[in-house]
């Protein structure tokens, strides 16, 4: 069971069989971090804002297309409040076309992971990322 000082890791995603892969992924290769999931920007955007945790994440991976609240716009309100900029967000699309990956650099993003890849490839792809953001900083941003 992950400690309070693990890594907190949001997952943003409403696709019932890509959340169901991405819970299999950290249940078989990161079973030390805490993995919290969402199915909208929405209930993001609260957790975050009612410190339902009792910390900031140390990573979001958000889905493009959501309902309710859709990660550009949910992009868009974390860049608006200084304590969540701080907080590296990746996001998760099944587009893999480069005008997609550029706007959502431009709306703050850290990283683009296309969810077109094999279960090894994206194993690999967020393994890398969270290597790049988590061990970066050795405390939550908050």
């Amino acid at each position: 069971m992950p400690s309070r000082n693990c890594p907190l890791i949001y997952v943003v995603e409403d696709d019932a069989d890509d959340a169901y892969v991405l819970s299999a992924m950290f249940n078989d290769y990161y079973k030390e971090y805490k993995v919290c999931f969402m199915e909208n920007g929405s209930d993001l955007m609260l957790r975050l804002t009612h410190l339902l945790d009792g910390r900031l994440p140390n990573l979001i991976l958000l889905d493009l297309n959501l309902p309710i609240l859709n990660g550009k716009e949910t992009l868009q309100l974390l860049a608006c409040d200084d304590q969540f900029q701080t907080i590296p967000v990746a996001v998760l699309s099944g587009a893999d076309q480069e005008p997609v990956m550029h706007q959502c650099f431009a709306l703050g993003a850290a990283a683009f992971v296309s969810k077109i890849k094999s279960y090894p490839q994206l194993v690999q792809a967020i393994g890398d990322l969270m290597s790049q953001c988590l061990f970066s900083a050795t405390e939550s941003p908050l």
